[in-house]
């Protein structure tokens, strides 16, 4: 997530992470300014070093529409920062997309100007420290993309922080993103405004594609099976899921699975069920078209309104309303909850953490989008309260990356250990949409019965009373 990237500077050797943007510290509109003078200065650089542009129509910068995610509204010329500070008081990074095929210029330029400074006005410095890589391998997946760090310096107060901004290689057409590659990596206001996320848009997307369209009455077959020799894929003993769709917020959608059919055309029935076998990817024709993907999703054309709620975890709960029985919303549930706090402990896909060094708030940020799905389905209450010992393993596990000993079972032996905030002034705000209401002192110590602060109890004493 945002804001928890670590670089190494391959000429100095220093090493570092990057910071929140605290937007009680530094001024959103002079952050926009300097950013946007910052990406100026990086284009015409590269323009002096390779004759070309990164970015040939620079008003994708100045209108915002370059921009990713939530930072989209936060370098837009059109949102206050009033309405902005509002529902973001903390920004994590700022994400970017390039024309993919100029993310190797991008690499270049900055890894050849470690250290030095790309800006520096009457208020305000900024110097490029680096990123983790110190090679990038020409032969690599061209849509990786690059966590780089700034030091954005304040003069006059000598405030400064490391800000993170990720070169995301996307799709160009007519020198601006194609609509899939701002889809791929969106943030509507609807989900800001709600305090979530818009990586938990993604993770519904892809429970919602995955849980929502299983073949019960279907076996996978191995990729070497024949008709006449029939192997059945497994996992556990149990016969695999037959996941119609999978989904790519880089690719699009495409259909996983296909009939399996005998020499002369027949479909292939095992044990009373329908034989498929997968798709291979190079085989695979993906969706990219919103249109196509509604259509293919929901078996009828979207209308203008159902089309834009896609683009939101907001609007996306109004969808599965409209389409799904309780049984689906159940399992897209909890294929949600496995993306978010999911242990190979437990068997399952590993969920991913968001934030570097502080469980509290990975918890924090998870339960907002989780509290809403329950909000609109209150029947699945108990789906998450059997979930619960699985949340509590994921934390148990979490990795601390600046303990003495990194190791990733610190919990398991230092059961006290308190979290440290990187920025001690986020312990003083009331981060709307970066806790839940859980982690509101006054409901917490309501539930404690005590006066004593969330910081007074240790890791494990929060998770067992949250979990009460």
């Amino acid at each position: 997530m945002g804001g928890n990237a670590k670089f190494t500077n391959y000429k100095t050797k220093e090493t570092g992470y990057a910071d929140k943007i605290n937007l009680l510290m530094f001024s959103r509109q002079d952050l926009i300014k300097n950013i946007k003078a910052l990406l100026k200065k990086i284009n015409n650089l590269a323009f002096t070093e390779t004759n070309e542009y990164i970015w040939n129509d620079f008003s994708v910068i100045s209108s915002s529409k370059a921009f990713n995610g939530s930072s989209k509204y936060f370098m837009s010329p059109k949102i206050s920062d009033t309405d902005y500070i509002k529902h973001k008081q903390l920004t994590g990074d700022i994400d970017l997309t390039i024309p993919k095929e100029k993310i190797f210029v991008i690499f270049d330029l900055l890894r050849n100007n470690e250290d030095n400074v790309f800006l520096n006005s009457k208020n305000y410095k900024i110097i490029y420290k680096g990123q983790k890589r110190e090679f990038y391998n020409k032969n690599d997946h061209k849509e990786m993309q690059l966590n780089c760090i700034f030091k954005y310096i304040e003069k006059s107060s000598g405030n400064s922080i490391n800000i993170q901004i990720d070169f995301e290689p996307s799709d160009y057409e007519d020198d601006k993103p194609t609509e899939f590659a701002s889809f791929g990596h969106s943030s509507h206001w609807s989900d800001i405004s709600s305090g979530i996320k818009s990586v938990f848009h993604k993770y519904l997307l892809r429970a919602l594609i995955k849980e929502g369209y299983v073949l019960d009455d279907v076996l996978i077959a191995t990729d070497k099976s024949t008709p006449e020799k029939i192997r059945i894929s497994t996992s556990g003993g149990k016969p695999l899921s037959a996941y119609l769709y999978t989904f790519s917020v880089d690719k699009g959608l495409r259909i996983k699975i296909k009939p399996f059919l005998d020499d002369n055309g027949n479909q292939i029935i095992y044990d009373n069920k329908r034989v498929y076998k997968n798709i291979s990817v190079s085989d695979s024709n993906y969706k990219k078209d919103l249109n196509d993907i509604y259509f293919i999703l929901f078996n009828k054309k979207g209308t203008k309104q159902n089309l834009e709620k896609m683009w939101s975890f907001v609007g996306l709960i109004d969808l599965i309303k409209i389409y799904f029985n309780e049984k689906s919303i159940q399992k897209i549930f909890k294929r949600f909850l496995i993306l978010c706090w999911g242990t190979k402990d437990y068997g399952l896909e590993a969920g991913q953490q968001l934030e570097r060094d502080n469980p509290e708030l990975d918890y924090g940020i998870k339960a907002s989008a989780k509290d809403y799905f329950i909000k609109n389905f209150p029947f699945l209450k108990p789906d998450y309260t059997e979930f619960e010992s699985v949340i509590k393993e994921f934390y148990k596990n979490y990795k601390m990356m600046n303990d003495p000993e990194n190791n990733e079972n610190y919990f398991k032996t230092n059961k006290d250990y308190e979290i440290k905030e990187k920025l001690d002034i986020i312990r003083g705000l009331n981060l709307k949409g970066m806790y839940s209401d859980k982690y509101n002192s006054e409901k917490f110590n309501s539930k404690t019965k005590s006066k004593k602060r969330i910081d007074d109890y240790s890791i494990t004493e929060r998770l067992n009373i949250l979990s009460e």
